[in-house]
């Protein structure tokens, strides 16, 4: 792994601001329909961007990038964005940190709106295709179900913990949700608030013992520095 200022945990308050600057040159480049990637690594590219775990308070925007780099997301309900979400694991303390595999919670969303967002990568801001990516939130639900969560260890052939990794579960008929692995390994994905793919997110899926037997086949993990 590349060894550089880059590689250490930045300030907050200079993390902060390189990424509110980088909020500026995003809603500057969505107004005016220009987006420049010309100067960027292309080991800074996301790869693999995915929406998941959409809820009617919040989604995660996930996708991995080739070196390790800064990553957020702006956000909002109008083109212009204006909102920034950082890192899952640096949201409780605001310190911006690089990384390889990117997870980004936006949350405290309204349900059932469409929401605008744009990667910001490096210094560099990534749209879909010259607009931003869009995802509309699920309805209020009335109660959480009942159901245990999904637990597991994701290790390499020898039993070492990665030193970055996400898991992608897809349950049949059901959305797709994410978790970041921790450090050692572990992980653990609620399912009492899981939705229906085929209705937009607005009903409760309920998770069976059969339903686990398949997902168990269809999860996926991505992890940039080992083989399992």
């Amino acid at each position: 792994m590349r060894q550089s200022f880059w590689n250490k945990k930045i300030p907050t308050l200079l993390g902060l601001l390189i990424i509110m600057v980088g909020v500026g040159i995003t809603t500057y480049l969505v107004q005016t329909g220009v987006i420049v990637v010309g100067k960027a690594s292309p080991s800074y590219n996301p790869e693999d961007i995915r929406i998941t775990n959409v809820s009617d308070t919040s989604f995660t925007v996930s996708y991995m990038t080739k070196d390790t780099v800064l990553g957020s997301v702006s956000y909002g309900t109008e083109k212009t964005l204006g909102s920034v979400a950082l890192d899952d694991r640096d949201q409780p303390t605001g310190n911006i940190t690089p990384y390889t595999i990117h997870s980004i919670t936006v949350r405290n969303v309204k349900p059932t709106t469409k929401y605008f967002f744009a990667i910001t990568s490096g210094q560099t801001t990534f749209l879909n295709q010259s607009t931003p990516f869009e995802v509309t939130t699920a309805t209020a639900p009335v109660r959480p179900l009942s159901q245990l969560p999904l637990t597991g260890k994701v290790v390499t052939a020898d039993g070492t913990a990665l030193p970055e990794a996400i898991m992608y579960i897809k349950i049949p008929a059901a959305q797709t949700l994410s978790v970041l692995v921790k450090p050692d390994g572990n992980y653990t994905l609620p399912l009492n608030a899981i939705r229906y793919e085929n209705t937009r997110y607005q009903r409760f899926s309920t998770i069976t013992n059969k339903s686990i037997s398949k997902t168990n086949k269809s999860c996926t993990t991505y992890y940039p520095f080992a083989k399992l």
